[in-house]
């Protein structure tokens, strides 16, 4: 062999080792970079590296030759790379997968399943009762000229809030949960308004206000989270106004206190002006919202006549008729 082609040789074999060298490093800062490869990154990262790896194996002293499968035969450099490209690369990317989706077993994976299949199963039941409360409320709406449903309103209102008291908070969003809420109190005032005995109109009106109160602090939590840039809670709250939803579930509270009144609770005028104060004049306007019958005559039974004059009050200067003779 001739000197001219002993030094291109020894060449060859300086720029595999050094085309080994400077890849290795790369896949090493690539490596480094990309913590989750895709399957397509993962195949080129062997290829590149059992390369690298011959390249390198060029400069090392000594022979190497392997048979795999029977079916390839190899020596050297090309060696090298059959061996990390079929054994080490390939054992280390299915023990990877092996690690990231183990095998689901009972104790892990089932309850959460489950539970994950049960809350879905819970919002559909949800969803459908929501459908039958607005069929209610529009019913209700229909009263005053059709009484002969008072009744049949006032059966279906109690049913379907023995059936919404089933679903619990815990399988709802925070949304939904304060939706609930506000359909338990307004159905607990259609049944507060068509029931006759005044005794279970006052138990169904507190519990349309115990659900009122629920629902308007859930509204103010998520207000607060609003404000800190919560997104989910930001959503949320913009339904809400959108939907003017605290302003009803106030109004359900304002005339279930006129309910208490008419019914004979001790209830004052101004706790059902202070619930009615804190929705928007605009609101109030807009809905009309203050003439509604039960808030008229509660307001008026509750407001002294004008006729009756406070002694205290009198004028010195007015005196009985016949004093004046």
């Amino acid at each position: 062999m001739s000197e001219l082609e002993e030094r291109s040789g020894s060449w060859e074999r300086i720029a595999a080792f050094a085309f080994g060298v400077v890849f290795l490093l790369l896949l090493l800062g690539v490596v480094l970079f990309f913590k989750h490869p895709t399957e397509f990154q993962k195949n080129i990262i062997t290829i590149v590296l059992a390369l690298a790896g011959a390249g390198v194996a060029a400069m090392l002293p000594g022979s190497l030759r392997i048979t795999a499968n029977n079916y390839v035969k190899a020596g050297g450099a090309i060696a090298v790379f059959i061996i990390i490209y079929f054994f080490v690369p390939a054992q280390f990317v299915e023990n990877e997968k092996k690690t990231e989706n183990p095998v689901p077993s009972s104790t892990q994976t089932e309850p959460q399943q489950n539970a994950e299949k049960q809350q879905d199963k819970i919002v559909q039941v949800y969803n459908t009762l929501v459908t039958r409360f607005y069929k209610i409320t529009s019913q209700y709406n229909e009263l005053d000229t059709r009484p002969n449903l008072i009744p049949e309103t006032r059966n279906s209102a109690l049913s379907l809030v023995e059936e919404v008291n089933t679903i619990n908070d815990r399988y709802l969003t925070v949304g939904l949960r304060i939706e609930r809420h506000y359909i338990l109190a307004n159905l607990k005032f259609i049944s507060s308004d068509t029931t006759e005995e005044n005794k279970q109109k006052i138990i169904l009106a507190n519990e349309c206000i115990e659900e009122a109160k629920i629902a308007l602090a859930l509204i103010e939590q998520v207000k607060r989270r609003a404000a800190n840039a919560d997104s989910e809670s930001r959503t949320i709250f913009s339904w809400i106004i959108k939907e003017n939803l605290k302003e009803r579930v106030t109004y359900f509270y304002a005339l279930s206190l006129a309910i208490k009144a008419l019914s004979g609770e001790q209830i004052s005028k101004n706790e059902i002006e202070t619930q009615m104060n804190s929705i928007p004049a605009i609101n109030r306007t807009k809905y009309s919202l203050d003439s509604n019958p039960l808030l008229v005559s509660a307001l008026e039974k509750l407001t002294p006549s004008t006729t009756e004059i406070d002694p205290a009050n009198k004028n010195p200067n007015d005196t009985p008729d016949e004093e004046k003779k």
